[in-house]
């Protein structure tokens, strides 16, 4: 199996709070640098870090292994391995899919694109493990 990272968002609420501060920071950086005619070191030093909280954006990924599936968050610490037979079942909606599993304390929901959606199931599912995978509608891309 090709290694593949399947990239994710979490819940709506927390991802338009994640994604709208990272923006704030890009407009303080071009607001920075219209205040210069030239390239000026405070906005340069605010783009990297606008830089930096786009790729721990683009970082949520989950990660089909052969032995466990691996979640990366974007806090860089955080990385959580699931081995297969620890999962319970998977709920797939229209917008994401919701995993409970014996490590995590609560079901958790990833948002996702509906093609990488569905690649991420057909692949985990061609894996051998005694997880019920079932389709629910009503699964929307919040909690609530």
């Amino acid at each position: 199996m090709k290694r593949t990272y399947y990239h994710w968002q979490p819940e709506l609420s927390t991802a338009m709070i994640y994604w709208s501060g990272t923006m704030m920071i890009f407009f303080f950086s071009l607001i920075l640098s219209l205040e210069h005619t030239r390239p000026y070191w405070a906005s340069n030093t605010v783009l990297v870090v606008f830089l930096c909280f786009v790729y721990l954006g683009w970082r949520r990924s989950l990660f089909i292994n052969k032995h466990q599936l691996e979640i990366r968050y974007a806090a860089f610490w955080k990385v959580t391995k699931i081995p297969y037979d620890e999962i319970e079942w998977v709920r797939e909606g229209p917008k994401g899919i919701e995993l409970k599993s014996k490590r995590l304390p609560k079901p958790v929901l990833f948002n996702m694109k509906v093609k990488t959606k569905e690649k991420f199931i057909k692949n985990l599912t061609s894996i051998e493990m005694n997880a019920k995978f079932f389709y629910d509608e009503s699964l929307k891309i919040s909690k609530d």
